[in-house]
């Protein structure tokens, strides 16, 4: 009985868990198809990472450490260039 509580819970959070997955998954495919082939977007809530778009699918990148993504220069840079502008939305 004991196995079968924790099999049902095991099978609860793998549900629980690939659905989240899917989910943010699929909010960066919604971004890539509004975007070209190439195109990088800051990710929301983050400031040294940021989505690369390529046929409709998104992949998440990480800036080196240190380094921020700077959407003007569409590169990773060491230092933001207005340091009064909050990237963390």
């Amino acid at each position: 009985m004991l196995n079968l509580k924790l099999g049902v819970l095991l099978g609860c959070l793998l549900l629980v868990a690939s659905s989240a997955l899917s989910a943010s998954v699929g909010d960066y495919e919604e971004l890539c198809r509004l975007f070209k082939n190439g195109t990088k977007v800051r990710k929301p809530g983050t400031c040294d990472q940021y989505i690369q778009c390529y046929d409709g699918d998104g992949t998440v990148l990480t800036c080196p450490s240190n380094q921020f993504f700077n959407p003007s220069k569409d590169a990773c840079v060491s230092t933001m260039d207005n340091t009064n502008k909050y990237c963390g939305n």
